[in-house]
């Protein structure tokens, strides 16, 4: 199981914390992305889609939060993905 990350440290920042696409490198639960968007204001609400797929659209920024939790593999992706990604380090 992941570890619980802070508010301040999730998602991590730098070139090492995630790959190509939006692809975040480590692996992270339902609970822990739920609590990264709640900090930045957005209420998750997620659509459950096949092979334990949950996916989450944006109502601050114009992009799509997907989790896989059979894998923990975080996924964002549209227009302001990075905006977004830049709201959870700040």
């Amino acid at each position: 199981s992941p570890p619980q990350p802070s508010a301040a440290v999730w998602p991590p920042a730098g070139p090492a914390a995630k790959s190509c696409m939006g692809r975040l490198v480590r692996e992270y639960n339902l609970k822990q992305v739920e609590r990264a968007l709640r900090d930045i204001g957005e209420e998750p609400k997620w659509q459950v889609l096949p092979r334990t797929q949950h996916q989450h659209k944006s109502t601050k920024f114009k992009a799509v939060v997907n989790i896989w939790t059979s894998r923990g593999t975080v996924c964002v992706q549209g227009g302001s993905s990075a905006q977004l990604e830049e709201a959870w380090i700040k």
